[in-house]
């Protein structure tokens, strides 16, 4: 990244969720450090689409004075179609987005190396690439745990959205659901299946939930598995980590969490900005 003398203004605008509570913290000091101005808009955890893409063509002329700007993958898709309008001669933007680094960060601090990228992969060495390493990440987390559960419950809806979303698969969630259900027999788990979120719980499922897991991307909202007793983790995989850690399910010894922190910063370092005409 340019350190210049004079501060350039950056935009970072995103939707809350818990680990953006966390982490993008961490983004914007580092930024800071890197001699950038901080403008932040943080969008309530279920503002939709349509009131982001409303705030933006309201604001439209204050936004047109940053140089530089910062998205989750929400609000990118929020403005997608007005881009041209709010920035019309387009903005120079951080080479990745919210979303793409914490992803990476954790990543790379379960599988203990540097993997150049996450999404770079897909491009440089294929989709078969991002998978193992997601893979590797999943499984790796899976087995830090103090016990496995003897069964995990995959919500289909909405959980290609975030974890796989870039592989082409939105809209395909049982095809996102069964690449998610490899990772977890991989780690051992001798019973994983998918279902539908109102066929999710049944009598049996309920009797024994201090043995399962409900897996669930972080956009589903509205359900009470965690309410009713069970174990729910989230994706995308910094969300599943971080749900493993509120839950106390790791055992001693495990991955430090401000290993994340760090991981973010030197990313965030190596990042180039994206020069547009």
């Amino acid at each position: 990244m340019k350190n210049e003398n004079k501060k350039l203004e950056i935009l970072v605008a995103y939707r809350e969720n818990d680990s953006f509570k966390e982490y993008v913290p961490v983004i914007e000091k580092t930024l800071e450090s890197l001699n950038y101005k901080i403008e932040r808009k943080m969008f309530p955890k279920k503002t939709s689409e349509e009131s982001i893409e409303k705030w933006f063509i309201a604001n439209s002329e204050k936004i047109k004075k940053y140089g530089l700007r910062l998205t989750d993958n929400t609000v990118y898709s929020s403005i997608e179609e007005i881009e041209e309008d709010i920035w019309p001669n387009r903005c120079n933007r951080i080479s990745t987005n919210i979303d793409n680094l914490l992803r990476e960060a954790t990543i790379n601090m379960i599988l203990e190396q540097d993997i150049k990228g996450v999404y770079n992969t897909r491009i440089r060495e294929g989709i078969s690439n991002y998978v193992r390493n997601l893979k590797n990440a999943y499984v790796n987390t899976i087995n830090k745990v103090i016990k496995k559960p003897k069964e995990v419950i995959i919500i289909r809806e909405n959980i290609a959205s975030h974890e796989f979303g870039y592989l082409d698969c939105v809209g395909k969630e049982e095809e996102a659901a069964s690449i998610l259900k490899g990772f977890f027999k991989e780690a051992g788990i001798p019973k994983v299946t998918i279902v539908g979120c109102s066929e999710a719980i049944t009598r049996e499922i309920e009797k024994n939930k201090k043995n399962i897991w409900i897996i669930k991307d972080r956009h589903l909202i509205n359900t009470n598995f965690k309410e009713r007793g069970f174990i729910e983790l989230k994706t995308p995989i910094t969300d599943f980590y971080d749900s493993v850690e509120e839950y106390d399910l790791f055992a001693s010894g495990a991955f430090k969490k401000e290993k994340i922190a760090l991981e973010l910063k030197n990313l965030i370092k190596s990042k180039p900005i994206e020069e547009t005409d």
